[in-house]
């Protein structure tokens, strides 16, 4: 016999109302996926808003202030999600910065490799933690624009010093404030 008409072969009565007692752990885990999904998407829409957002400060300044969120964000996904996340986020960010900056380019090829080249690689550094794998990267991607310059334009390196440190220091800052917790949200 069973719990009121309810009748299973090895189970006792006395067990099937301890499990019905929890009938809602299911429903709360189902929950949980739903809402970590929604989190997500949500995040992901307010890391390309406030890039697009920053991006746009080009139009109001004509200079290369250093400022820019693609490099931090993309590490953070492709280091939480997947390489594949981080690299589809950086092209998107990448192609819609240059449209608002009207600076489309054949540039924009080159930072597209190099920033799929990070992509890869943060999740190969992400042992050594966030911060660290963060800071080698950003270090690692200003330095490689830094010689793909001046390997086009000589004259252009001292120019983009100052962004280029800037970016550094930006972004080690993001990295050891927020870090963290983006990859545990994510």
């Amino acid at each position: 016999m069973g719990v009121k008409g309810i009748s299973v072969k090895g189970i006792s009565s006395a067990t099937i109302k301890k499990l019905l007692r929890y009938w809602y752990i299911p429903l709360i885990v189902l929950l949980l996926i739903v809402l970590r999904n929604f989190a997500f998407l949500a995040l992901m829409f307010f890391m390309a808003v406030s890039t697009l957002l920053v991006s746009a400060y080009r139009l109001v300044i004509n200079a290369d202030l250093g400022l820019e969120l693609i490099s931090f964000y993309s590490i953070i996904l492709s280091i939480a999600a997947s390489p594949t996340t981080g690299i589809a986020f950086a092209a998107t960010m990448l192609v819609l910065t240059a449209i608002i900056q009207a600076r489309l380019c054949s540039f924009l090829i080159i930072k597209m490799v190099v920033y799929t080249l990070i992509c890869i690689a943060a999740p190969m550094l992400a042992p050594l933690g966030i911060v660290q794998a963060g800071i080698i990267l950003i270090i690692l991607k200003n330095v490689a624009f830094m010689v793909i310059t001046y390997s086009i334009n000589p004259a252009r390196v001292l120019a983009d010093l100052p962004g280029t440190a800037v970016n550094i220091v930006l972004n080690i800052v993001l990295f050891s404030t927020l870090g963290r917790a983006l990859v545990l949200v994510l």
